[in-house]
């Protein structure tokens, strides 16, 4: 909430406070979702047990409500989306194809991953060659990176293969291409306690795949976007 002054016309010398209301969050607003959702308190009953379990006192001010933090952080990680929706097409002339590779670099995401239950963050670098003329608005790339992401608990390579496997899908395209580069505290606070280590994977699909200068392209141009 922000408070904007402006002087008054009346007899007043001081400033009259107008109140602007700001609009909420996204975080906000998708957490005030999962306070309706049935499951939070399914999951929060769970958390509570385990939180006992390891000998704390659920009752503590300071962690009577992160059964549910931890349930409503869960869900998060499983928010469904219509990939015909978000990947829907620009249509342009069929008779011909229409520009080049299509590339975006360092879309940031976070998943959660489905051996420990612990998140990783990172970048994905991903492009398209369109197939006569059907081409998607650009921030529907990066969309669909988060999407997959926060679909549900998964690895790193099934993120890449997914999101390959949907713009191939839905963009008909020629070919396609994704890397994604991510840190894993599954391996940073545990385990290896290797903190720093980036894993990187990719896949190829299509012309990207079978034609050795079209695949070079797009690393080339993933290079002058800073990916490499």
């Amino acid at each position: 909430m922000k408070e904007l002054s402006a002087q008054g016309g009346g007899k007043s010398n001081m400033p009259e406070v107008i109140v602007v209301e700001e609009p909420e969050a996204t975080a906000t607003a998708t957490a005030k979702v999962h306070d309706l959702d049935p499951r939070v308190n399914v999951i929060a009953n769970y958390m509570t047990i385990i939180l006992s379990s390891l000998g704390l006192d659920i009752n503590d001010p300071s962690i009577s409500e992160t059964p549910k933090r931890v349930a409503k952080m869960l869900l998060s990680f499983n928010e469904k989306f219509d990939p015909a929706t978000l990947l829907k097409c620009f249509e342009t002339n069929d008779s011909h194809d229409v520009g080049g590779v299509v590339a975006q670099t360092n879309i940031p995401f976070s998943m959660l991953c489905e051996h420990h239950l612990l998140p990783a963050v990172g970048i994905a670098h991903v492009a398209y060659l369109p197939n006569k003329g059907r081409v998607v608005g650009l921030s529907k790339l990066s969309r669909l990176v988060k999407a997959v992401g926060k679909e549900r608990p998964t690895l790193q390579e099934a993120i890449g293969q997914r999101i390959a496997d949907l713009m191939s899908e839905h963009l008909q395209a020629k070919g396609v291409m994704v890397m994604i580069s991510a840190e894993h505290t599954c391996m940073t606070c545990r385990g290896a306690h290797a903190p720093g280590v980036r894993t990187i994977s990719s896949v190829v699909k299509g012309i990207f795949r079978d034609v050795p200068h079209a695949r070079q392209e797009v690393i080339e141009m993933w290079k002058l976007g800073g990916a490499i």
